[in-house]
Formats: structure tokens, sequence, C-alpha cells
């Protein structure tokens, strides 16, 4: 199973409770490969954006043999019933900074490619039954992702009127979803709001990320629990 965290805070806590942690450098990845309550995992720090998620993705695919991908890490909140500390749980996602209209496709669509990424539907199941079992509040629903930080309401009104239905937004989980697409594997995005993506984003973001990284970590330690019991 791989794991993947955009930065530092969002990786640390896992990456504490590795069992004989193996590290491994390629291409100025840094991949921490071990066990987690008897879970083979490799966790990887990505880096900020679509690009390096999606390097780090096909790393973990084409190098550590990786026949799961779960996303961890902070979003922005576009849903107004989430509050920070919330986790949300992709159904699937989408770019919202990609329009090739022109051509024919939906906007966030990337050619040849279908509008939106699905998670993996028995991971979304296990996923919702451990966090139930947590009571911690989430959602499951569609996460938007593009290159920008998103920080005031008018950005929320646009990505909104044409994905009303998403949750909430990040920069790394569709093009981590189309990376898996590509190669036929399951994924997951499970991520922990914030801040509520407007003006008073950037100072939320670094007041709540902790309780983020500890909310989501949480979550995963306690999925790869159940999935050795199993």
């Amino acid at each position: 199973m791989g794991i993947i965290g955009a930065i530092d805070q969002e990786i640390t806590i896992l990456r504490s409770l590795i069992k004989n942690c193996k590290i491994n450098s390629y291409a100025g990845f840094i991949f921490y490969k071990g066990k987690i309550n008897n879970v083979t995992v490799t966790v990887v720090k990505s880096g900020v954006g679509k690009t390096v998620s999606s390097i780090a993705t096909t790393l973990l695919i084409i190098l550590f043999k990786t026949d799961t991908i779960i996303n961890i890490g902070s979003a922005g909140r576009l849903d107004i019933k989430l509050n920070i500390g919330d986790i949300v749980i992709s159904s699937e996602v989408r770019y919202h900074d990609v329009n090739v209209t022109t051509f024919g496709y939906k906007i966030g669509q990337i050619p040849k490619y279908p509008e939106a990424f699905i998670a993996n539907s028995k991971l979304v199941e296990f996923s919702t039954q451990c966090i139930s079992l947590l009571k911690i509040n989430f959602t499951l629903g569609l996460i938007c992702t593009g290159d920008s930080f998103i920080n005031n309401k008018i950005l929320i009104t646009n990505i909104k009127s044409i994905f009303p239905k998403a949750i909430a937004v990040d920069m790394e989980s569709a093009s981590i979803g189309q990376v898996c697409y590509q190669f036929n594997i399951p994924f997951i995005i499970i991520r922990c709001i914030s801040d509520f993506a407007d003006e008073e984003s950037y100072i939320n973001f670094n007041k709540f990320l902790n309780i983020a990284s500890r909310q989501f970590s949480l979550v995963i330690s306690t999925i790869l629990d159940k999935i050795s019991s199993i």
C-alpha cells in the first residue's frame, strides 16, 4: 500500500508509526517503507501540486509495486456543512482548472480521459466503516483539484458553479487519481478540512494543519489496523 502526503506535516505521524523502516530515495523523493499495524506500507512526501504528486504516485507504482494508493492531507472546504477537523473521503476526483471545452470535452476533463476519476468502491466502503467506529464527522463526495491554493469566496463560487456537488478542494487528488486510472490501481483520497478556502484560509491552514494531520493519521492507522485483522 502506498500513502502519499504533500508536505512534511502530513506524513510525520504516520512515518513515526512505521516499524522496520527502510528509506529509499529516487528523483528527489524519499520513500519510507515498513509496516504499520502489520500492514506493509510505503509512505512518500510528494510535494505540492499536480505534477509532483503524479510523479510520486508513478514511482510508488513502478518502483515499489504498490497495489493500492491512499492520498492523505488537508483540504479546503466547499460544502458549508463541513467544519475544520471533519474528514472528507473521495467518491470521485476532478480537476477544476482544466478547460478543453473547445474540443467537446467537459470542464475539468483531460482529453481522452473520463470526466472524473472514481475512487475504489471497496476502499470507500471499508474506510467509511472504519471512520464510523471512530465517531469522527465525515462526508463522502467529489473532491476537486487545481494548481492554486483557494483563498477567496469568488474562487469558491466559480468552482461550485461548475461542480455544485463538490465537497472539498486541494492541489493533488485528481492527478493522483489520474495516474491510478492509467495503471488500473485502486485509490482513495482521505483528507481533513483545515480551512474554509476563503480569505482567512492561509491563517486557518497554518493554525489547524496539525489538528487535521492528527485526524487523518488516526483514520489511516485505524484502517490499517482493521486490514491487519482480516
